[in-house]
């Protein structure tokens, strides 16, 4: 580049670029709670609640109202569950507070725009990413279905328990034969297999030819929270 400022680690991985249009993330608000908002841009990482031995509650996304939005167990349908969240922005869908003041540091482009502030990382919180799920990759049978073609084992996304899982692909439809989410097992046995950890839903019902389980359509990505 001929002016402008770039920024890269010690082993060349760019970080900071004046002149190119990266979207910075950055935490927006993290917290355990019934409800959170999401707004244009934003990414939901989701820890869910560790069921009892042998369980395997689903969890699904749903937009209570405006921006606002919940965690819900399938076989609970009404009542918003309290987890763990991760809310990661842009710097394009984040607003300054107003009370933010004038110190920091900010990148602009040859443009005069500004591509990065400072002022916008409104948490002392950390997030790092620790698996990337391609489209496609998995069958959406969770840990409770098996059949001739597939098993529980092609939908795993992680055995681990404890792991936030991005979650805004998530939906539920006009009834519950329709939806698409997590299934977190606990020693969930399935034909004589025990199963623990996060599990990729797409399951359907139609009433003449049954129940149809679909690869995941977008990326999934897992992580998990940090202290420095």
């Amino acid at each position: 580049m001929a002016y402008g400022l770039q920024v890269s680690t010690s082993n060349g991985i760019l970080q900071l670029d004046s002149e190119e249009n990266s979207r910075y993330a950055h935490i927006k608000s993290a917290g355990t709670a019934t409800t959170f908002t999401i707004t244009s841009g934003d990414v939901a990482f989701i820890k869910f609640p560790t069921p009892a031995s042998g369980a395997a509650p689903l969890y699904y996304l749903i937009n209570t109202s405006g921006n606002t939005y919940a965690v819900r167990n399938l076989a609970i349908p009404n009542t918003n569950t309290s987890v763990d969240y991760v809310i990661v922005g842009t710097q394009a869908s984040t607003a300054l507070p107003n009370n933010v003041g004038s110190y920091g540091f900010q990148m602009r482009n040859s443009q005069g725009t500004v591509s990065f502030d400072s002022r916008k990382f409104l948490t002392n919180s950390n997030f790092e990413i620790s698996q990337y799920v391609s489209p496609n990759a998995v069958r959406g049978m969770g840990a409770n279905a098996f059949n001739s073609i597939n098993s529980p084992a092609d939908a795993i996304l992680t055995t681990s328990l404890t792991a936030y899982v991005s979650f805004n692909w998530s939906f539920i439809g006009g009834t519950i034969a329709t939806y698409r989410g997590i299934e977190i097992a606990n020693g969930k046995v399935t034909n004589g297999v025990s199963y623990t950890g996060l599990f990729y839903r797409d399951s359907r019902t139609f009433s003449s030819l049954g129940t149809f389980y679909f690869v995941n359509n977008s990326e999934i990505v897992l992580g998990g929270t940090f202290s420095t």
